[in-house]
């Protein structure tokens, strides 16, 4: 199947018959980011889509951090893959 966008994780399990959820997935990145990385709060907000509610902040908030969450994600795959810490 084809997607105009980037199917959700619960999306892909349900097609694939897994009987699962993922809640509680963004809390545990967001936790182990605080506690196991140096990544500053908005990299770890960014890396999970969070956009900004205040409106002046946002208007000064003009950098994607692709490269600061790229980095952030990488040691996320290796503690998922590996279940070793940043």
């Amino acid at each position: 199947m084809r997607y105009a966008i980037a199917p959700t994780i619960g999306t892909l399990l349900e097609e694939h018959g897994v009987d699962t959820t993922v809640h509680g997935l963004p809390s545990t990145f967001r936790d182990w980011g605080a506690e196991q990385t140096d990544a500053p709060r908005e990299v770890l907000e960014a890396c999970l889509a969070h956009g900004i509610k205040d409106k002046a902040e946002a208007a000064y908030a003009r950098s994607d951090l692709l490269e600061k969450r790229r980095e952030v994600m990488e040691k996320w795959a290796t503690f998922v893959a590996n279940g070793n810490p940043a």
